[in-house]
């Protein structure tokens, strides 16, 4: 790798952990409202736990269309 390639390979990498730091310094986790969503019933009542056949389907979906996007 010419010497030119790794500094500059550097230097973004070196931006990109910068840049991290200070965004979460800046907008902590704690003055945002949670992004993850409740589960409800079909009804949109009380709450419900997944079953153990839906979070294995929910993983064979993401990987087969990780898998076509791939392609």
């Amino acid at each position: 790798m010419p010497r030119s390639l790794k500094i500059y390979v550097i230097g973004v990498v070196t931006l990109s952990a910068v840049a991290l730091v200070v965004a979460t310094l800046v907008f902590p986790a704690e003055d945002f409202p949670r992004i993850a969503l409740t589960p409800t019933d079909l009804n949109g009542q009380g709450t419900s736990t997944p079953t153990s056949f839906e979070v294995w389907l929910g993983i064979t979906f993401w990987i087969v269309l990780t898998l076509i996007a791939s392609a």
